[in-house]
């Protein structure tokens, strides 16, 4: 994996990986499986790849589809796409890690006494 694509991996799983809302985690996966989707990779290899994520747990899926959208070198378009993906990402996730740093917070305050 090459630079460009491993910053956006490394962004990618910064941005989702501290979301704990089942209904969020789910639009994260429709999003990533929206975007994984404009990446053909032939009809055998994507029904394998959806097969296998099926069972897998949130953090499990958002890894393999990560992977297989930034699997090869990325076209134009391809950053296109990603890069709007990340704007929705960016508005999915934006309350619920709003409402998890005051939980963190409120854990921080509540350990040191303070209100």
């Amino acid at each position: 994996m090459d630079k460009e694509r491993l910053l956006i991996k490394g962004h990618l799983l910064i941005l989702i990986g501290g979301v704990e809302d089942k209904g969020v985690q789910e639009k994260i996966v429709q999003e990533l499986e929206a975007t994984e989707a404009k990446f053909p990779d032939g009809k055998l290899k994507d029904a394998w790849q959806r097969l296998l994520r099926k069972h897998k747990d949130y953090y499990k899926k958002v890894d393999l589809l990560v992977d297989d959208i930034l699997e090869n070198e990325l076209t134009d378009s391809q950053r296109t796409a990603i890069v709007e993906m990340l704007s929705k990402l960016r508005g999915l996730v934006e309350e619920p890690r709003k409402s998890w740093w005051d939980t963190v917070i409120g854990w921080f305050n509540n350990a040191t006494g303070k209100h």
